[in-house]
C-alpha cells in the first residue's frame, strides 16, 4: 500500500482567488467608505438642526470626540484610576478642541 500523496497545485486558480478577493475587499471598503460619509452627512444635518447653527464634518467629528471620551470615561465601573486620569484628561482636552472648533465662525 503506498501512503505518499502527490500534491499539484494550479497557479492560475490561486491567481483568480487573489484578484477575486482584492476586489471583494475593495468593493467592501467602498461600500464602508459611502456609509460612513452618508452617516457623517445626516449627524451633521443632526446637530446643525439641534445647535441652530451651520456645520461641517470637522465640527461633527469633534462633538463626536468629545462625547465618546466623556461616555467611556463614565461608563467603565470599575478601572484602574490611573485610566480613569486619562480618560479624564482625553474627554478634557476633547472639549476644549471642540469649544475652540465651535467658536470659529464656519
Amino acid at each position: 500500500m503506498n501512503t505518499q500523496m502527490t500534491l499539484q497545485t494550479r497557479p492560475q486558480t490561486f491567481t483568480q482567488l487573489a484578484a477575486a478577493t482584492r476586489r471583494l475587499a475593495l468593493q467592501a471598503t467602498l461600500s464602508l467608505s459611502k456609509l460612513t460619509r452618508i452617516s457623517l452627512s445626516r449627524l451633521t444635518r443632526y446637530y446643525a438642526q439641534v445647535l441652530d447653527r451651520p456645520l461641517d464634518n470637522r465640527h461633527t467629528l469633534a462633538l463626536l470626540e468629545a462625547q465618546a471620551a466623556f461616555f467611556l470615561g463614565m461608563m467603565p465601573a470599575y478601572c484602574p484610576l490611573l485610566l480613569r486620569v486619562a480618560l479624564l484628561l482625553w474627554a478634557t482636552l476633547a472639549v476644549v478642541r471642540c469649544k475652540r472648533l465651535l467658536s470659529e465662525n464656519p
